[in-house]
């Protein structure tokens, strides 16, 4: 405190200015009932994809990598639950964290003869990494109909999965929010 004092003027207001004009997931780890950053990378074609173009969905966002073996266990998984539950109720999506896009274009072209439908985002700035508090994968967040995380999970092994599933059936079971008519005031 005693060295902020000792700045100039400007600098001390410059340095409050930027502290106030960070975002807060930059300040902060995510909770649940927060509202998560929008953006989540780009897809295989380059489009960004965003998370409120799922809204009244449940979507599932998980971060990821290729040499991370709980990651690759992770993703099948995932991968089950996105052709199970559907895409008009679940919205999946993998974040590859930390890596060349390269990578993620060689794991798509392993994938295509299969199919995949989730949805395999690159982060080129890894502004969502950031955005989302990201140290460590897999790092799942699952985000309700209405918009907020409401179940946060770090690692991922077999014995986890009767939680997992759990809290997907929680989520689903909740309804979608209304969305406002025409008619509304």
């Amino acid at each position: 405190m005693i060295a902020l004092l000792r700045l100039p003027r400007r600098a001390l207001l410059a340095v409050l200015l930027l502290c106030t004009l960070l975002p807060a997931s930059a300040r902060a780890d995510y909770a649940v009932g927060d509202v998560p950053f929008d953006e989540v990378g780009d897809d295989a074609e380059g489009e960004a994809i965003r998370i409120s173009d799922y809204r009244g969905k449940v979507v599932i966002v998980t971060f990821w990598a290729t040499w991370c073996g709980p990651c690759m266990q992770e993703l099948p998984m995932l991968e089950n639950t996105q052709r199970v539950a559907g895409t008009e109720q679940v919205r999946v999506i993998g974040v590859n964290f930390k890596q060349q896009k390269k990578v993620l274009r060689q794991l798509q072209r392993k994938l295509a003869h299969k199919k995949w439908e989730m949805t395999l985002t690159y982060d080129p700035r890894e502004k969502a990494a950031e955005a989302y508090g990201i140290k460590g994968i897999p790092h799942m967040f699952m985000i309700g109909r209405d918009g907020t995380i409401r179940v946060i999970r770090r690692g991922y092994s077999a014995d986890s999965l009767d939680g997992y599933i759990d809290d997907l059936n929680d989520l689903l079971a909740e309804p979608a929010p209304a969305t406002p008519s025409a008619t509304d005031d």
